[in-house]
């Protein structure tokens, strides 16, 4: 198996440097805490993340365990617990331990898998920078400047990628903006900070923007909601794996819906899309979209598993919808699908990337 294992490396992401690291998992097996949950509208799809990624974690160099994090409405902290069996253990959210069977539990790494608040904000990474504990994501500022969608379009229009215009509104100024909104119709109406499609609406008509915008400002952590231009055309999303030394770029997903205006929540979890990799678009589009992608991992830092979302015109300009830094990871989400059009194996992709986490 290992032999397999470091041929596949070899080929996609260089073999001395994988090697080595293999090397260091075979002589002593790490503790890895698949944190999952959070306080946002993801909270189910984020446990099936886990999942998916606790069942295809390597046993020979990993002891895995399902961490639930959950936000108790009486208290400050959250509540932490190790799922295993029915049974549940408390962690410490002091140390991040936890009394297990007898012993005090440490965990060496922590793959990131909570979609949405606070595993893709910069709150969780800040928690474990203080713990010193490596863990799957980016760092702390760039997961929180990809989830606030305001600041994130001022970053990457700095560096030449184009976002679709937009604008920010929150509780105090929604009314008058639904009244006058400089947004030509038909336009997106989305919470300055979320995901999943959670609490979006395609807006058609004026007289339905102000209720799209009090339902994005209630779903929206701060109150703020992103009233942006509609761009018509094809969507596409691209991931990648991001290594501290490298990048690989995986093929592109070309998205199509059916029975509804856009990929919503729906869209995404309930099958009604067709999900089609590689995408059927010109080659040298494709290429174009891998390298802007390729281009936001070294700008922001990205770690791990990321994925960009893009909608191109009839003419072939792309635009950035959003960056994904904590991607879906069941069996059906994107990542997946691109790793297997690739030849890749996600038991051995993740290996990879814990692996990385754990070397300095």
């Amino acid at each position: 198996m290992l032999g397999r294992f470091c041929e596949q490396k070899i080929r996609f992401f260089g073999g001395n440097y994988i090697l080595s690291i293999i090397a260091i998992s075979r002589s002593m097996k790490r503790n890895i805490a698949i944190v999952a949950g959070g306080y946002s509208g993801e909270y189910e799809v984020s446990l099936k993340s886990a999942q998916t990624v606790f069942e295809n974690i390597n046993r020979e160099y990993f002891n895995p365990y399902l961490i639930v994090w959950k936000k108790i409405p009486t208290t400050s902290l959250p509540q932490i617990m190790l799922c295993e069996e029915g049974t549940e253990y408390p962690v410490d959210f002091s140390t991040f331990t936890c009394q297990y069977k007898g012993i005090t539990l440490k965990f060496d790494f922590v793959f990131i898998t909570i979609h949405g608040t606070p595993g893709e904000d910069g709150k969780l990474q800040g928690y474990f920078d203080l713990l010193n504990i490596p863990y799957s994501t980016g760092g702390v500022l760039c997961e929180s400047l990809t989830f606030d969608k305001v600041s994130f379009k001022h970053f990457v229009n700095a560096f030449g990628i184009e976002t679709p215009q937009g604008i920010c509104v929150n509780r105090t100024n929604y009314t008058e903006v639904a009244t006058n909104c400089p947004i030509p119709l038909p336009l997106f109406v989305k919470p300055c900070e979320g995901g999943s499609s959670i609490a979006t609406t395609r807006v058609t008509q004026a007289n339905c923007i102000n209720d799209a915008l009090e339902k994005a400002i209630c779903a929206d952590v701060n109150g703020q909601a992103m009233v942006e231009t509609l761009i018509e055309g094809t969507e596409v999303t691209c991931g990648v794996i991001a290594l501290k030394h490298k990048r690989v770029v995986l093929p592109l997903t070309e998205v199509v819906v059916h029975g509804t205006d856009f990929f919503d929540f729906e869209a995404k979890y309930s099958g009604s899309s067709d999900e089609i990799t590689p995408a059927r678009i010109p080659e040298q589009w494709a290429e174009h979209i891998q390298e802007i992608t390729a281009s936001l991992g070294e700008h922001l830092q990205l770690r791990g598993f990321y994925r960009a979302d893009f909608i191109i015109t009839p003419e072939g300009k792309p635009y950035l919808l959003e960056v994904n830094t904590v991607p879906g990871l069941t069996n059906e989400s994107f990542i997946p699908k691109q790793l297997r059009a690739t030849g890749l194996l996600l038991s051995e992709t993740l290996t990879t990337i814990i692996e990385d986490g754990l070397t300095e």
